[in-house]
């Protein structure tokens, strides 16, 4: 029956969406009733599902169904928020200014050290590590922070391109084939994480529930170190996928920027030193709308020193625009039917 439902859903709605949302809100779910069914008795819940009839059964499946579809579509609209949490993002309230600062210092010591390693004969281990864990400045908080943090640092690292602001720019002209492992890759990140955060969260509060409620220290101990562990291993493996996750983040960089290049008719450097100099202009032309002909570079850069060309015009310097009026009087009267 739960196969066939799953079936069903999947069918409705994209793979995405069930792999990292619904799947995560049915494990939880699954989570907490089973709490529940261990608090009441196993052989009371199932002699109260029998005597439902199929009509009320089938009816309260449904409802089990429609509510995990409406948990899931909300979690969806938390997926920003809740995984800036998972990186280490951490608001400065209620000690957690303090935590982050402490979990950064520790973060910060781990990087020493791996350098220190990566210093001696056997230091490759080491290298893979900060290279693949940790950014280059800006450690973060957390373990996920840090490998996402090192995805977006590699490409300022290599070519001087500020991931943030170009990867919404290159993501639409990467073959579908990339794209559709890159999404494959982060759905598994989102779901590990949603499961991870959902078991983590449902184990606190029944294991506090059980507390309250009775006296079976057993049962309490099983469902909160039990969930904990288990919430741990489902992070952890979230933080290995999302080291697959960023190793073709890189790639899609390696091979594929020069199209962003080109989609905005812009001529490819000759070589990786000009490459750098031009990314690290165009970062200044986003940021702060200064075309690369005018940044502080201009003057010693002849490549930049004039506005580009685009393909097939020969290069020269524009002329200024003709300045017009914003509207045309005819005849002692205003026409609005021509604008500039």
């Amino acid at each position: 029956m739960l196969i066939s439902a799953v079936d069903k859903i999947s069918s409705i709605f994209d793979r995405a969406f069930v792999i990292g949302y619904w799947a995560p809100v049915l494990v939880s779910g699954g989570f907490a009733g089973a709490i529940a069914a261990a608090l009441v008795g196993p052989g009371e819940v199932r002699d109260w599902w029998e005597d439902l009839s199929g009509a009320e059964q089938g009816l309260l499946g449904a409802a089990v169904l429609v509510a995990i579809t409406v948990a899931a579509t909300v979690l969806q609209a938390l997926a920003v928020p809740i995984t800036r949490l998972f990186q280490g993002h951490w608001p400065a309230v209620a000690g957690l200014g303090r935590l982050r600062s402490w979990a950064e210092s520790m973060k910060r010591r781990r990087v020493a050290e791996l350098q220190a390693l990566s210093q001696s004969q056997d230091g490759e281990a080491a290298l893979a590590i900060l290279q693949l864990q940790f950014p280059n400045s800006n450690v973060r908080a957390t373990r996920l922070g840090n490998v996402f943090a090192a995805a977006e640092d590699y490409s300022f690292q290599m070519y001087r391109v500020d991931a943030a602001h170009w990867w919404p720019r290159l993501t639409p002209l990467l073959p579908e084939t990339l794209r559709s492992q890159i999404d494959q890759a982060l759905t598994l990140v989102l779901g590990l994480l949603n499961m991870s955060g959902g078991i983590g969260t449902v184990a606190v509060i029944g294991s506090g529930f059980i507390w309250w409620q009775s006296d079976r220290w057993l049962l309490f101990s099983g469902v909160l170190g039990g969930g904990l562990l288990l919430a741990w291993l489902l992070y952890n493996a979230a933080v290995e996928q999302a080291i697959a996750y960023g190793r073709l983040y890189c790639l899609a960089f390696d091979q594929h920027r020069k199209k962003v290049l080109e989609a905005m008719e812009i001529p490819f450097p000759e070589d990786l030193v000009a490459e750098r100099h031009l990314w690290q202009a165009m970062g200044e032309w986003v940021y702060l709308y200064r075309p690369p002909w005018e940044s502080a570079n201009a003057a010693s850069l002849p490549s930049l020193a004039r506005p580009f060309k685009y393909r097939g015009v020969e290069q020269s310097t524009p002329k200024p625009l003709p300045t017009r009026p914003d509207r045309l009087r005819v005849e002692g009267q205003i026409d609005i039917r021509r604008r500039p």
